[in-house]
């Protein structure tokens, strides 16, 4: 019948059916190969993203480390320029020192300079925001000096806003506040004023920013008044101070 058919150019109906047959079966085939090829491929491609999700996040890491640091020298260097700019008083000269050691339990700094220096007690220590300790002790290569923020640590300081300056005895209450206490327990001093030593020390020279007041408390009891300051110098600002001789 495939032969005769042949002979006349047809198709038998043999092959026809055949064809009819087999002909789904093979598109069946070829659309689960396809399928399954597919699957593969995404199976493939995932992991590439996956690899590629790491590797940008590892970079976005770096670049924010990389901006972090960045700022935090352009913070060093200004401080240091602030520093190096910093007047003196007539007849007095100003050294610069590393802080080699901080221990905030004790508000205590040690400071890279000492007797062959010319440093001695009660030489004020400031950076380019304000006063941030007084030297205590003193050895030969290095001195040991209390920050502003100690309780035993009293400071001749005025409020430099008020016309004339308001006078008190400032002393530290803890890392982060002042205690000034006002001798005229009638002084017009306010919130946002700015306060400086008064000078009176034989060391301490006057108008060295302190720090700001955030509050006026009054005892009515004890007829005083006081300003509680924020500090305007901070270790975590700078690694270099000045001592002042």
């Amino acid at each position: 019948m495939q032969a005769e058919a042949r002979t006349r150019n047809r198709v038998d109906i043999v092959t026809s059916l055949f064809q009819s047959i087999v002909q789904p079966l093979g598109v069946g085939a070829n659309n689960v190969s396809s399928f399954f090829g597919n699957v593969q491929a995404g199976i493939f491609s995932g992991k590439r993203l996956v690899d590629e999700n790491v590797a940008l996040k590892s970079q976005i890491q770096q670049a924010e480390l990389y901006t972090e640091t960045v700022t935090r020298l352009e913070s060093e260097i200004s401080s240091l320029r602030k520093l190096l700019a910093l007047p003196t008083s007539p007849g007095q000269r100003a050294i610069s020192s590393e802080i080699i050691g901080f221990f905030p339990n004790q508000n205590r700094l040690t400071l890279a300079r000492g007797k062959k220096d010319g440093v001695k007690p009660g030489m004020p220590v400031i950076t380019a925001e304000g006063v941030l300790a007084i030297v205590q002790t003193v050895e030969d290569v290095r001195c040991q000096a209390l920050m502003l923020t100690s309780a035993s640590l009293k400071v001749g300081a005025m409020d430099s806003s008020r016309n004339p300056p308001q006078v008190g005895l400032l002393q530290g209450v803890d890392s982060n506040t002042l205690n000034l206490t006002l001798f005229d327990p009638k002084s017009p001093v306010v919130v946002g004023d700015t306060v400086v030593t008064s000078g009176f020390g034989p060391q301490i020279p006057r108008g060295l920013i302190v720090g700001k007041i955030i509050q006026v408390q009054d005892n009515l009891e004890l007829g005083t008044r006081r300003a509680i300051i924020v500090p305007s110098a901070s270790v975590g600002r700078t690694k270099e101070v000045k001592i002042l001789l």
